[in-house]
C-alpha cells in the first residue's frame, strides 16, 4: 500500500502521459488536422489541475506542505522534454511517428485523467484532519 502523501499510481502514469502529450504539442504543434486536439488539450490540463487540487487542499488543511504531486508532475514534464530534445529530435522520422502515436492516444490520456482525478479525490476524502498532541502548547 502506498503512503497517503504520494499520489496514486494512476495519477503518476497520467502525469507522465500528459507531459508526453504537451511536449509533443510543443515541438510538433497541435495535432495536424485533428479537429478536437485543442479540446483534448484543455481537458488534459483541467484533469491535471483536478488531480493537483486535493493535495493543495490537504496542504492548507493539514498545515503540512505536500510537494510530491506537484514535484512528480514537474519532473515528468522535464523528463519528457529532455527525452524529446535529446533522443527524438535528431531523428525527424522517429519524432513524427511518436507524435502521431501520442496524438492518437490523447482520448485515452483524457480518460486516464478522469480516473486519476476520481482516485485523488477519493484519497482526499480518506485523509482526516491532523490530530493535536495531548501536550500541545495551544491548550
Amino acid at each position: 500500500m502506498q503512503p497517503k502523501r504520494l499520489p496514486h499510481g494512476v495519477t503518476i502514469v497520467f502525469f507522465m502521459a500528459t507531459a508526453a502529450s504537451f511536449v509533443a504539442q510543443w515541438y510538433v504543434g497541435i495535432a495536424h488536422g485533428f479537429p478536437v486536439g485543442p479540446a483534448l488539450s484543455l481537458a488534459m490540463f483541467l484533469s491535471v489541475l483536478g488531480a493537483l487540487i486535493p493535495s493543495l487542499i490537504r496542504t492548507i488543511r493539514l498545515r503540512a506542505w505536500e510537494w510530491a504531486p506537484a514535484a512528480i508532475a514537474l519532473a515528468a514534464l522535464l523528463a519528457m522534454d529532455l527525452i524529446w530534445r535529446l533522443f527524438l529530435s535528431p531523428f525527424p522520422d522517429v519524432y513524427k511517428r511518436v507524435a502521431l502515436v501520442i496524438f492518437g492516444a490523447e482520448p485515452v490520456i483524457v480518460a486516464l485523467g478522469i480516473v486519476a482525478v476520481i482516485a485523488e479525490w477519493r484519497r482526499h476524502r480518506q485523509i482526516g484532519p491532523r490530530r493535536e498532541h495531548r501536550f500541545s502548547p495551544q491548550r
